[in-house]
């Protein structure tokens, strides 16, 4: 009881110093900064006041709280695309790869510690109620699963949080001017490192996010403004990620890639089946099943009868977030998806932001669960203002001109 006490007193600190940052910044937002986060935000509170006030929620206590952690998710999404959109792109890109070089050391840390069968740090992840495990998980984990997750929930969640930031990292990294020697070298860390921790963890969501990574890569080798010494390293470079990413999968994970014999992807596509069932429901059609309900109607309703095996949540962040909100939830994301690919198509990185976006969709819709990550939502910040980072297309351009695969980030002070 006093444990319990104690998480509800951090949680209610945490939200607390969450919504001082957020007040303290609403002076300095335009509308357009925080826009795209409100359309996702709408939904479930559409939602939630619908199946309260009808009575269709089977757990009236979760929608609330369901509404205010998916809120707080954008509490440092919002603030970081007003600092791209205000020209902080490069501070913000060394602040994300610093962070993933801390994430990739501790992944380096808990692989080691889990060849010697102890999980590191597993009283701190405790303190932690989206990261805590029962004792007798940990003992499975160690002995089984040993895929490192760096300060993440779990393997895919990391994978799907950091995948789309390392297209972000080779999009800047391999622009003919990519900032100081120093920036470039941060970046070449964070996304070495990075992509190491991803393809360790054996996730799905590392096939999208080499590929994705080695598109700028191979763009730049056919780039204008490099020798022709250079355009070969740098395409021998960027299929080298691929060959070694693919070399080293087919020799440590080639079951988890083999759909007949990876029971958690087989899981995972039957939760979204159940998705899409909810859907088809004339009752749950138009805003969906409420906030935080969808674990509640795999689990004990009709659609229990369809699960294949033990099925006890939507395993997507995206079809979790459709079947809740219905067809206002999926209108409202594909105008933010429009969003998206309005800012990538007026960029002169447009070939590296269909890449990223592809990235951060697959983790979203197939790789995590887990939609209260603020990484998955800084992600998008950057993909809404594509063009902000990597320089906006020009209006007219020369006959046969090529688009640079990132233009001249600004100095970081």
């Amino acid at each position: 009881m006093r444990n319990q006490s104690r998480r509800r007193a951090r949680a209610a600190l945490l939200f607390g110093f969450s919504a001082l940052l957020a007040l303290a910044w609403l002076g300095r937002l335009d509308a357009s900064d925080w826009r795209p986060f409100a359309w996702l935000l709408a939904p479930p509170v559409v939602s939630g006041l619908f199946v309260l006030l009808s009575g269709g929620a089977l757990a009236p206590d979760v929608v609330p709280k369901s509404i205010v952690a998916f809120a707080m998710a954008f509490f440092v999404a919002v603030p970081a695309r007003h600092l791209v959109r205000a020209g902080s792109g490069a501070q913000l890109l060394l602040g994300a790869a610093l962070a993933v070089l801390v994430h990739s050391a501790l992944g380096a840390y808990q692989s080691f510690a889990f060849a010697h069968d102890t999980f590191p740090f597993a009283g701190l992840m405790a303190t932690n109620p989206g990261q805590a495990m029962a004792p007798d998980a940990i003992e499975t984990y160690v002995a089984y699963i040993r895929r490192p997750f760096g300060l993440f929930a779990e393997p895919s969640a990391m994978a799907a949080c950091v995948g789309p930031w390392l297209v972000v990292f080779s999009t800047a990294l391999f622009g003919d001017r990519g900032g100081s020697r120093r920036q470039r070298a941060i970046l070449a860390l964070a996304l070495a490192s990075g992509l190491a921790l991803v393809v360790a963890s054996q996730s799905g969501q590392a096939a999208p996010t080499v590929a994705g990574a080695a598109v700028p890569a191979v763009w730049a080798a056919f780039g204008s403004r490099r020798s022709a010494i250079a355009r070969g390293a740098t395409l021998l470079l960027g299929l080298g990620m691929v060959c070694a990413a693919t070399l080293w999968l087919a020799d440590h994970a080639a079951d988890r890639f083999r759909y007949s014999q990876n029971e958690s992807w087989q899981g995972r596509l039957a939760s979204i089946e159940l998705a899409l069932e909810s859907l088809r429901s004339p009752e749950h059609f138009l805003v969906g099943v409420g906030p935080g309900q969808s674990v509640a109607h795999v689990t004990s309703t009709a659609l229990s009868d369809h699960a294949l095996g033990d099925i006890g949540a939507v395993s997507s962040v995206a079809f979790a977030y459709a079947m809740e909100t219905g067809l206002l939830g999926i209108v409202c994301l594909l105008g933010v998806g429009g969003m998206i690919a309005r800012s990538i198509r007026a960029s002169r990185a447009r070939l590296a932001g269909a890449a990223c976006a592809i990235t951060w969709l697959f983790g979203i819709a197939f790789a995590t669960t887990y939609s209260q990550q603020p990484a998955l939502w800084t992600a998008m910040a950057v993909l809404l203002s594509w063009g902000s980072v990597f320089g906006a297309r020009a209006a007219s351009r020369p006959p046969g001109a090529r688009d640079d695969p990132a233009p001249e980030l600004e100095r970081a002070s």
